[in-house]
């Protein structure tokens, strides 16, 4: 029957979508690694040449949501463009040059002068010690109306009702609230890069002030939550501590010790490192 027909081929399209960054052995960090970051994990994965970060099959359930927050980013994207306040990457789909600057009336290629362009994250690489940690900051916006001060403003989706639902948000949900304080914490350092700026795109970065913007997954009056993100120099200094440990074992191969008593705590249950980190004689 037809019907049962596309049924299946929908199936079919959501075969084999997992999360790629799980499956190789990449030992750059990315920003939404940092919250719940194991050095020892880190360790003794790249150690033994597999991936630090735990296997996660997406299948049609998950992928789905996946794919309807790629959409509510690109509506995010959209409807800030329209205010003339975006500072973000476009890619030339002509050429495949990227650049990182505010936007343009018409957003042409500075490399081919293409009007073939799109709006995509903006990359930021910070090195620590022998670290790379990356992180791909959503939509940056002008501080005020001329202003070259930007900010970092993450764009999540999120279900209507529910336990962590936007009904009934009145935070940032933790997790992204760290991940952005990721994102202030490399703005903030004195070495991170903007690998698609050119030296010629003059812009300053606001230090202490972020914003993550929630929109629902359905209908409402208002769809949208804004919250401003306040630095935590508490779990940064936590996270620069867990950074030095792994930066030991990169240079002296010294493991880091346990952080979890059992395999049955929280961190351990979905963690790579788990039959390793207890397995092992360190």
């Amino acid at each position: 029957m037809p019907h049962t027909y596309v049924r299946d081929l929908l199936t079919q399209g959501y075969k084999g979508s997992n999360d790629d960054r799980s499956r190789h052995v990449d030992p750059s960090i990315h920003v939404s690694d940092l919250y719940k970051l194991c050095p020892r994990a880190y360790a003794l994965c790249l150690n033994k040449g597999i991936s630090f970060r735990s296997y996660l099959h997406v299948g049609l359930q998950l992928g789905y949501v996946f794919d309807m927050g790629n959409k509510i980013q690109d509506i995010f994207t959209m409807r800030l463009m329209k205010t003339g306040m975006l500072f973000g990457t476009w890619e030339c789909l002509h050429c495949g040059a990227k650049e990182a600057r505010f936007q343009t009336k018409e957003n042409l290629c500075s490399s081919c002068g293409s009007k073939a362009t799109q709006y995509v994250d903006t990359t930021l690489v910070l090195k620590v010690g022998k670290l790379t940690v990356v992180g791909n900051v959503d939509t940056m916006l002008r501080k005020d109306g001329t202003s070259t001060v930007i900010f970092p403003n993450e764009c999540k989706s999120i279900k209507p009702e529910g336990d962590g639902g936007f009904k009934t948000l009145e935070t940032p949900l933790r997790d992204h609230g760290y991940q952005v304080n990721g994102y202030m914490w490399m703005l903030r350092s004195p070495g991170v890069k903007m690998p698609h700026k050119s030296p010629d795109v003059k812009v300053q970065i606001a230090k202490d002030v972020a914003t993550i913007s929630y929109a629902v997954k359905g209908n409402a009056q208002d769809p949208f939550k804004v919250f401003s993100v306040a630095p935590d120099p508490v779990w940064v200094a936590g996270v620069e501590k867990k950074l030095d440990q792994m930066n030991l074992y990169v240079s002296k191969k010294k493991i880091p010790c346990k952080i979890c008593k059992s395999e049955a705590a929280m961190m351990a249950k979905n963690c790579a490192a788990r039959t390793l980190c207890f397995g092992a004689k360190w």
